[in-house]
């Protein structure tokens, strides 16, 4: 929508307009965003690049680059959901260049009363130590170094949302969580954490802690 993107009259540009179109080397088109102006969107297929210009009073300002394709976030990839069963559910195979993922729950339960763990890997194996994390309910907090702490108390509660790890330090692999699930039983669970792995992050694991077993749900995880 332009007009978020419009204040005042003004448009918000990124960049030098170096490669700006000329009048017949773009595929373009015109909006009327109020009486007396027009914007103007080029398209350089050649580029990769979308350029803006503004008409007031029937003269074009001069061409500014928008975006190019390297700078609009990819589409984010997912993964095909997995039933929550056994001791652990793996999704290998995250692809370089990651930054961002997002682990998703419905209805997930477990046997027992202890934590859910999300754990990080990358080609040397899943990391199960160095980790800064918490997690809250209104009965109470959990912590652990092995694994992002999803906490879990009550035979027979299933945990429905997400977390999500964000890449924070390419140099040193690290990655930060933030997590918010809700269950059936009407708590809820919030809660974040930190951790660096040696290398680049191929792999995820959902897991618990003390070996219970997972009974219901589904999971999944999407990635970019």
């Amino acid at each position: 929508d332009w007009n978020d993107a419009l204040k005042d009259g003004h448009y918000y540009a990124a960049g030098g307009a170096s490669n700006a179109p000329t009048s017949d080397a773009f595929v373009g088109s015109v909006t009327r965003f109020d009486d007396n102006n027009l914007l103007q969107m080029a398209s350089r297929l050649d580029a990769d690049e979308v350029y803006i210009r503004r008409r007031l009073a029937g003269t074009f300002s001069s061409w500014a680059r928008l975006a190019r394709a390297a700078e609009v976030p990819a589409s984010a990839t997912l993964e095909t959901r997995q039933s929550a069963t056994g001791t652990d559910i793996d999704f290998p195979g995250i692809p370089s260049g990651t930054k961002e993922i997002t682990v998703m729950f419905d209805g997930v339960s477990t046997n027992g009363t202890t934590d859910l763990l999300v754990q990080i890997g990358d080609s040397g194996g899943f990391e199960i130590t160095g980790y800064a994390s918490s997690s809250s309910d209104p009965g109470g907090n959990s912590a652990s170094t092995a694994g992002f702490v999803i906490r879990h108390t009550t035979t027979g509660d299933s945990h429905s949302g997400a977390m999500r790890l964000s890449l924070m330090d390419a140099a040193s692999f690290q990655w930060v969580e933030t997590h918010g699930t809700t269950r059936n039983s009407g708590a809820a669970d919030a809660g974040g954490g930190v951790k660096s792995l040696s290398g680049e992050l191929t792999q995820i694991r959902i897991t618990t802690v003390g070996g219970n077993t997972f009974n219901a749900g589904t999971i999944n995880i999407s990635y970019r």
